[in-house]
């Protein structure tokens, strides 16, 4: 049975450059604008989204003008960046070799300061991919989500695994990108994922 899934990261939002896992702003103008645009097209039959404003509160707008079903899922939420969250890049990053920049360097081997470690964030994405692919076979999905979570399930379809996850920070994923994957599943319930590009 074949399935289509897009992935689809948020507009621009609110407050500036700063990183942002559970801090909760909402998009800005721009972002809205960015994301009508992007989505114009978009033809599918049900709508996922994190539950972060900057995701949910597009992702129920047009699940309504589509009318087609919406669900919040927690699972694919941005990665809790603990004592960082919210807090601007020119701070995280104004001495050489900070611990965020360790963090980035080598995610796998540094942990976030009462964050999510990348294993555990890892392991709740990939759980939430095969989740939502199996309940829904043969359907169009449209997932709103975060640059790192649509990071991570690239990751897992082209079996990027540790210690050379630091790849995924190569991949660009601009704001309101969407990324296609083209899914066949077997009578056994095995997904095989196409990354579309």
């Amino acid at each position: 049975m074949n399935s289509q899934l897009y992935l689809m990261r948020h507009g621009l939002p609110e407050g500036g450059q700063k990183l942002r896992g559970k801090t909760d702003d909402p998009l800005c103008s721009e972002g809205k604008l960015q994301m009508q645009k992007s989505a114009s097209e978009l033809d599918v039959d049900i709508v996922f989204s994190s539950p972060l404003k900057r995701c949910a509160e597009f992702a129920l707008e047009f699940s309504q003008s589509k009318k087609i079903q919406f669900i919040s899922n927690d699972k694919v939420a941005e990665i809790d960046f603990g004592d960082w969250d919210g807090k601007p890049y020119s701070e995280l990053f104004k001495h050489r070799n900070s611990q965020a920049e360790q963090y980035l360097s080598d995610p796998w081997n540094n942990s976030i300061p009462n964050g999510e470690s990348l294993k555990d964030f890892s392991n709740r994405v990939n759980t939430a991919l095969i989740d939502i692919l199996s309940k829904h076979k043969g359907k169009k999905i449209l997932i709103v989500t975060h640059s790192g979570v649509i990071r991570q399930m690239i990751a897992n379809v082209l079996n990027i695994k540790s210690p050379n996850a630091n790849c995924q920070q190569k991949i660009k994923i601009n704001y309101a990108s969407i990324v296609k994957f083209s899914i066949f599943t077997d009578t056994t319930n095995t997904h095989f994922i196409n990354l579309e590009l």
